[in-house]
């Protein structure tokens, strides 16, 4: 059983990190969590975990009958500050929104919602903020991709649960990759069809094995030949 006791909401007292304030609420209030309020400052800066500016957010929070803590760190860059208070506090599950920049902007600037979701001790949920937060609850349908590993397995057992609370769909999906190793390409194979020419009916097999055993046949899957991405 996955669960989330503890949401760790990072902020730099911006009107775009308090974006996810909704998404807070909600989960806090699906999955009974208590929610941290942190926020990162550069070492040398004083710690304040009583600082006036999370009064706003708390107050919000605690207005929908939700238990609030708040903390204040000092680190070399956001992302270890982050991960540091996580780890030590047994935080289950962070929410951070993000920009979603591509391109030159993410070379340059970076992302630490994207250096967070690859560190952190726990789960992370990134959020779009191009779109309104509340249609999260209300389009109610989880993708999940997969490829079979045991990462992709994990996905999946976590995705069922999240269906279960949120009364959601489950769309599963998988990717044959288009691209062969250059090894294969020089001996004449474009595809991995013309190796295993049954490969989408065996693909197809499996999914729906998934969707038995841990939807209890409530779901739908896709079968895709391209760049998984």
């Amino acid at each position: 059983m996955f669960e989330f006791k503890k949401i760790l909401l990072p902020t730099d007292f911006s009107e775009f990190s308090h974006r996810a304030m909704p998404y807070i609420i909600h989960w806090a209030r699906t999955f009974k969590c208590e929610v941290h309020l942190f926020h990162g400052e550069k070492e040398g800066h004083p710690e304040n975990d009583a600082d006036p500016r999370f009064e706003p957010l708390k107050k919000e929070l605690e207005a929908e009958g939700l238990t609030v803590l708040t903390a204040s760190r000092s680190g070399i860059a956001p992302a270890p500050t982050i991960f540091h208070y996580a780890e030590e506090n047994g935080i289950d599950l962070i929410i951070m929104a993000t920009h979603g920049n591509r391109g030159m902007i993410r070379f340059f600037l970076g992302s630490v919602a994207e250096e967070v979701a690859r560190t952190a001790p726990c789960s992370v949920l990134t959020l779009r903020t191009d779109e309104d937060p509340l249609l999260f609850w209300e389009k109610k349908t989880i993708l999940v991709p997969t490829d079979f590993s045991r990462p992709s397995e994990i996905g999946v057992k976590v995705s069922a649960e999240l269906a279960d609370h949120m009364a959601a769909k489950v769309h599963l999906v998988h990717i044959i990759e288009s691209t062969v190793p250059p090894s294969l390409f020089m001996h004449g194979v474009r595809s991995y069809y013309e190796m295993i020419p049954e490969l989408k009916e065996r693909t197809q097999t499996l999914m729906q094995k998934i969707i038995d055993q841990e939807f209890h046949g409530n779901g739908s899957y896709t079968v895709r030949e391209g760049h998984v991405a």
